[in-house]
């Protein structure tokens, strides 16, 4: 009893101090007084509407658009808005900027057009559609950002980007969809966040150097994503490239989650110091990935190329990576490349073809054999080797017309297995470096060297 009332003492206690402490909940008598401001100085906003295009923006400020406007001028196109002056924000307010009601279309909907290079401007929140050059044009101008605007068909006088934006500018959350001619240009220092492109006549996404795109797609275009240099794409996907590479640039880039399939020609085309990891290339018309050298591949899957299922030339990398179904090989690798940890399955040339001074560890290669084969001489190797001073290590060849095939002399290889190989297990021109060749069943002995080839 003595408990219970020390408890009730201080709930009222910590009633009576938090009721001190929050002030009066009565409010003061009279009408609620007014601030004094506007709703323009609270939210500084200047209306554009239907009648007011088209307009010159020569005045810094925030504008939004009060309905839809339709395009219906004759003589030569003119814009809808054009804007000469930096630190300017449009607002579509969710409304349309239709650039052809009928006759000759509009030259471009949006164009930032000061007598210097503009910064600062940003466009968002809404639908253009039908212009007769771009929907968006920032070429020459910086630090732009285009963000929830949705484009569709526009281009149709000249074939120029329907959104195209200078250095260090911003697409986010935009849609561009059947557009004569490129659907997202931009210069140096762009970023591109979940934005896609549906149907281009050219390249899908064009950026320059420094450039950030992550979770971007691009469909039905001629050709997918284009970058130059130092760019990372991440989480990014390309579909039905119907005359050009999936992705392509140049040197330092990083690709990371991307998938490509159905491309004209290559998957992931790029030059030098590239780390592609974790991407998935499939269905091409020539092959998944080519790169030149020194570049890092890994974890990749590359299936179903015409040719190669991934290429590298000197200096490079690829562990960890997956290719089958390939019309030619899976790995191809020229001059001092590290080739590890990898599977090879069901390509018809060979599962890893390597020239000289390469390194072969620990990969898996099956079932790569060529239509109509008759012997080792037109097989398909699980791993051929074509030069000299190549180490080959640890592999294990099954299934193949021939499990390992070395063409010349000079080469270093041990430790590997095979069963199953149609036509030889190892196969081996004088001059090479090899473990004893060992056949058979049965338990493996102390006496038996641990750099032997098993055969079994």
């Amino acid at each position: 009893m003595h408990a219970l009332a020390r408890f009730v003492a201080v709930c009222t206690a910590f009633a009576v101090s938090a009721a001190s402490l929050a002030g009066p909940l009565t409010p003061p008598p009279g009408a609620v007084a007014s601030t004094g401001k506007t709703t323009d100085q609270i939210e500084p906003r200047t209306p554009i509407s239907p009648d007011d295009l088209p307009i010159t923006i020569s005045q810094p400020g925030s504008y939004y658009l009060t309905s839809n406007y339709d395009y219906d001028l004759a003589g030569t196109p003119q814009n809808a808005i054009t804007i000469t002056t930096s630190a300017v924000t449009i607002d579509l307010n969710g409304f349309r900027l239709n650039g052809r009601r009928g006759g000759t279309p509009g030259n471009y909907a949006i164009d930032v057009a000061g007598s210097v290079p503009l910064s600062g401007i940003t466009i968002r929140n809404g639908t253009i559609n039908s212009w007769g050059r771009g929907a968006i044009l920032a070429f020459d101008d910086d630090h732009c950002v285009v963000e929830d605007v949705f484009v569709s068909s526009s281009g149709q006088m000249s074939a120029v980007p329907a959104i195209w934006l200078g250095e260090y500018g911003t697409v986010r959350n935009c849609r561009v969809r059947n557009q004569q001619g490129v659907g997202i240009s931009m210069r140096e220092g762009a970023v591109i966040e979940s934005s896609i492109v549906s149907g281009a006549t050219s390249t899908g996404i064009a950026v320059s150097d420094g450039a950030v795109l992550s979770r971007c797609s691009v469909e039905n275009a001629l050709s997918g994503i284009s970058i130059t240099n130092s760019c990372r794409v991440l989480e990014c996907s390309v579909r039905n490239a119907t005359g050009g590479n999936g992705i392509t640039g140049s040197s330092d880039n990083v690709l990371r989650d991307c998938t490509v399939s159905d491309v004209f020609a290559t998957g992931i085309r790029l030059d030098n110091r590239n780390t592609i990891a974790s991407c998935v290339i499939r269905f091409v018309g020539v092959s998944g990935i080519v790169a030149s050298l020194n570049n890092v591949v890994e974890g990749c899957i590359a299936s179903d190329a015409v040719e190669d299922g991934l290429a590298v030339t000197n200096n490079s990398v690829i562990r960890n990576s997956n290719a089958y179904n390939n019309g030619r090989y899976g790995f191809l690798a020229s001059r001092s490349c590290h080739i590890e940890n990898n599977a090879a399955t069901n390509n018809d040339e060979a599962g890893i073809r390597v020239f000289a001074s390469c390194t072969v560890i620990n990969n898996a290669v099956d079932l790569n054999r060529a239509t109509g084969a008759t012997g080792v001489a037109d097989g398909s190797a699980g791993i051929l080797v074509q030069s000299g001073d190549n180490r080959i290590e640890a592999n294990h060849c099954t299934r193949n017309d021939v499990g390992m095939r070395i063409t010349s002399g000079g080469n270093f290889a041990v430790r590997n297995t095979a069963s199953g190989n149609v036509f030889d297990a190892f196969n081996f021109v004088v001059g090479n470096r090899v473990g004893p060749l060992i056949s058979g069943t049965g338990p493996i002995t102390t006496s038996q060297t641990p750099l032997a080839n098993w055969i079994y």
